[in-house]
């Protein structure tokens, strides 16, 4: 037998389905028009309970209950755009900020376009290949004149196959549609060093304003961005050593890429002869909050000229191999 109750304003009805006691609310505030039509809904409730014919889904379609108990049909998964950018917002907050802003760049660039409309039961492994075909035939680069690297695909697909995991993971998809989907082959790139004799003919064509820091690369091996972060207490003449612990890139300073990368160099008497060079060439800042946020790393106090680049920010790679390594002309014939 089904009963019609109120709580807090608002009407339900209490009735037992398949020896369960169920307590469904109407929707309906509490008012005597509403209670007229509440009634006459538990009627025909009963009735159906009765004859057997009740339905959950057509009455209740909206009943947490009823779904966990899959007695309502399951919602249709979303579409490959509103999950992707879902995916990108639970994400973004234990991403450094320029990888959150290569993985938006994958997301909204590459594969939204080609399967954004798409809802995730619908993808298979046909628009995946049909993807990685358009992706071939993308090209890059302020002048698009440079066709997406083997490298570049694969990281596009590793984002995406991240993403139909996590989907399959919650109940989206039965199968995973690159199953049967390889990465594309890399080649492997040729390494070919600088010699000690290129290696100077470089440094002497250099500017003298940048030899320094190219001594201490070549010297070191170390990573540009862990470069660009060496401070003046990270440098130990006594001991000769360099201690790397930070890193610097666009978004700022931030540990290095691994764990293994936070470790301590041989500082050898051409890289001591460097920085101390560089050391005498810089100018000490006060490291005063103010200073800090807009200067906050520099190879040893190497810091913009005004002439060099804009808003007398820190260098990062990119800036150094603008103003340095591509002007110089020796560069040229080493590469």
């Amino acid at each position: 037998m089904a009963k019609l109750g109120a709580y807090k304003g608002r009407l339900f009805v209490d009735f037992r389905f398949r020896g369960v006691r169920r307590r469904e609310y109407l929707r309906l505030p509490d008012s005597p028009p509403n209670r007229k039509r509440a009634e006459a809904f538990v009627k025909l409730l009963e009735a159906e309970l009765a004859l057997g014919t009740f339905n959950y889904a057509t009455r209740f379609p909206t009943s947490r209950w009823a779904r966990a108990q899959r007695l309502l049909p399951p919602a249709p998964p979303p579409a490959f755009a509103a999950f992707s950018q879902e995916w990108l917002a639970e994400r973004r907050g234990t991403l450094r900020p320029e990888t959150a802003a290569d993985y938006e760049v994958i997301v909204e660039h590459h594969l939204v376009p080609a399967l954004g409309r798409l809802r995730l039961d619908e993808i298979h492994d046909g628009h995946i290949r049909r993807l990685i075909n358009g992706l071939r035939e993308k090209h890059s680069g302020k002048t698009q004149d440079h066709p997406l690297s083997p490298r570049r695909i694969n990281m596009i697909l590793a984002r995406l196959r991240t993403i139909l995991t996590t989907a399959r993971g919650r109940g989206y998809l039965e199968r995973h549609p690159m199953a049967g989907v390889r990465n594309l082959a890399e080649p492997r790139p040729e390494i070919d060093p600088l010699s000690p004799a290129e290696i100077r003919r470089f440094l002497a064509a250099c500017p003298a304003r940048y030899r320094p820091y190219y001594r201490v690369a070549f010297g070191t091996g170390l990573r540009p961005s862990e470069q660009l972060a060496l401070r003046r207490d990270a440098l130990d003449f006594g001991r000769r050593t360099i201690r790397v612990r930070v890193a610097r890139t666009r978004s700022g300073e931030h540990e290095p890429k691994t764990r293994r990368s936070q470790r301590d160099l041989a500082m050898l008497p051409d890289v001591a002869a460097a920085l101390r060079d560089q050391l005498a060439r810089s100018t000490p800042l006060p490291f005063t909050p103010s200073v800090e946020r807009r200067c906050t790393a520099r190879f040893c106090g190497l810091r913009r000229h005004s002439n060099d680049v804009r808003h007398g920010r820190p260098h990062v790679d990119e800036d150094l191999s603008h103003v340095s390594w591509h002007p110089t002309p020796q560069a040229k014939s080493l590469m």
